[in-house]
């Protein structure tokens, strides 16, 4: 093993422990033609929970599965920022819900115990509507996130992307692992296709608290990716690869 490759991987950790609901009380104002696209201040952030299910599979079949959630053990895919001002747009309610995707997801900063990483919310931001006062984040330069929080990203992207590919047992698991910590969708894919007889069965004890084969690893892997995405068609832990890559299939070609 060449030491100087391994030690090349780095796993920028994002692991929220936790979240609530954070759903407000104020009722959203309806607008006869709301407009798309607004642009405001937000004072604060009051968490992060899942998006709805069905609007989370909606948005990622509309990109093909091309995008990424936030990572950690509790991925919060939606925040609820609350509003000092409109600066472009109509939009009258004091707090708004936000699903983050992509550059934004990426550089979702990792949950406190006290509440400071919300913090990071505070600024501007450039928000699409998806529904009533839900909307979607993606680009970083929509956000008041750093720049520099996505600033490896790619390179990243590219070490997943040999790791998988390798037939070294411990690069695979360092790939998986990134996964774990940065849940980019457009791996599902290679993912599942680890998981049964093509599986390689070599352990990875300095990787793991347990020994687990490069198969078990995948599927914990593979359920920690979709985790916000799945419905009543989603297989189940222990089922076949080729049943993975269907639901897979079929859930990024219901984008209309």
């Amino acid at each position: 093993m060449n030491a100087a490759r391994v030690c090349s991987w780095v796993l920028a950790a994002s692991l929220p422990l936790s979240c609530a609901s954070t759903t407000s009380n104020v009722e959203a104002v309806t607008h006869p033609n709301p407009e798309p696209r607004i642009i405001l201040w937000a004072r604060s952030a009051l968490g992060g929970t899942q998006a709805d299910g069905a609007t989370l599979r909606e948005l990622v079949a509309a990109r093909r599965g091309a995008t990424e959630l936030p990572g950690g053990l509790f991925g919060r895919t939606q925040f609820t920022l609350r509003i000092g001002r409109v600066m472009q747009g109509a939009y009258e309610d004091k707090f708004v819900d936000v699903i983050v995707l992509g550059e934004a997801a990426h550089a979702v900063p990792e949950e406190r115990d006290d509440h400071s990483d919300l913090d990071a919310f505070t600024g501007r931001w450039t928000l699409t509507r998806v529904d009533g006062r839900t909307f979607v984040v993606e680009d970083i330069e929509n956000t008041p996130f750093p720049v520099g929080a996505v600033a490896h990203r790619d390179a990243l992207r590219a070490k997943i992307a040999e790791g998988l590919a390798s037939d070294d047992p411990t690069f695979r698991a360092l790939a998986l692992a990134s996964l774990r910590e940065h849940r980019m969708l457009e791996f599902v894919p290679q993912v599942a296709a680890l998981l049964g007889s093509h599986a390689q069965p070599t352990k990875r004890p300095w990787l793991a608290q347990f020994d687990e084969t490069i198969e078990t690893l995948a599927r914990r892997t593979l359920v920690h990716l979709i985790d916000g995405l799945a419905d009543d068609n989603t297989p189940t832990f222990h089922d076949p690869p080729e049943d993975w890559q269907r639901w897979w299939d079929e859930t990024m070609g219901a984008a209309t």
